[in-house]
Order: structure tokens, then C-alpha cells, then sequence
């Protein structure tokens, strides 16, 4: 597996791991994180059998994350001959907008079910958080009204 890395790139040994931490503080899968971090420091798209070569995985796994990734959007799937090969879909500062989006419109939902399941003493201070997220959320996904 070393010797794979190596090929790919110099240093990506070293930076893999690191990546993988990061992209699973965004929520993901560490298998999901793992596989998207050797998609993103890849300096081409990547095969099914490069990915379980440097991630370790076994063809079932990376198979599966290959179709979560793909569902939400996240990597894009190319056809080369008989192979399947992957490429990041979203730039890496999109996907951290993306996945922070999703983590504020749970929070948002969050705090609009405890408003209601809860007594007034707290209801103003939920809502207040609520319209807070509600405005994180405008400026992430760019919107200029509210």
C-alpha cells in the first residue's frame, strides 16, 4: 500500500490521514472521509481497484462509499473502457460549505421541534438561536435577502 501512495504522490502518505480527519469533522463516514481525501489529493481520478490499493478497503467497501459519494453529488463517476473511475465533484471549499449547510439546517430543525416541545420559558431564547441559524444559513448559501 505504501509504494501506491508514494507513486501517487510524494507526500500524500503523510497527508492523507490528515485530510481524512479533516473531511470527517464535516460529518462524513471515516471510510467515505478516506476515500475522498485520496480523491482530492490525487492528481488524477482514481479507479475502484487504485482506491482499495491505497485506502486498504476491500472492493465491497470502497464500492458501496463509491455510491453514497456518488449519490449525494460528491464525486463524479467517468467510464474508461470496462473501469469505472472517480473524481471529486465539489471543490474542497464547496464541499465544507455543503456539509456545514447540512449540519445547520438539522441544528435549525432541532431547535424548531424543542420550541415547540417545550414550555415558553425557553421558547424565545430557541427561536432566537433559530433565526441566528437562519442567517448563518442565508450567507453560506449566498442568499442576499434576510
Amino acid at each position: 500500500m505504501y509504494d501506491m501512495l508514494k507513486l501517487i504522490h510524494p507526500s500524500f502518505a503523510e497527508a492523507l490521514p490528515i485530510l481524512t480527519n479533516v473531511l470527517s469533522s464535516f460529518g462524513l463516514p471515516r471510510s467515505c472521509s478516506k476515500i475522498l481525501a485520496t480523491l482530492y489529493l490525487s492528481e488524477k481520478p482514481l479507479s475502484g481497484k487504485e482506491l482499495t490499493q491505497i485506502t486498504g478497503y476491500s472492493k465491497s467497501a470502497v464500492s458501496a462509499t463509491m455510491k453514497m459519494l456518488e449519490a449525494r453529488k460528491i464525486i463524479t463517476v467517468y467510464k474508461q473502457g470496462k473501469n469505472r473511475i472517480y473524481a471529486p465533484n465539489l471543490t474542497f471549499s464547496q464541499l465544507f460549505i455543503e456539509s456545514h449547510i447540512t449540519i445547520l439546517e438539522k441544528a435549525k430543525s432541532l431547535m424548531k421541534d424543542l420550541r415547540y416541545r417545550k414550555g415558553n420559558s425557553i421558547s424565545s431564547k430557541l427561536e432566537k438561536m433559530e433565526k441566528e441559524i437562519s442567517i448563518i444559513l442565508n450567507l453560506l448559501k449566498g442568499d442576499k435577502d434576510e
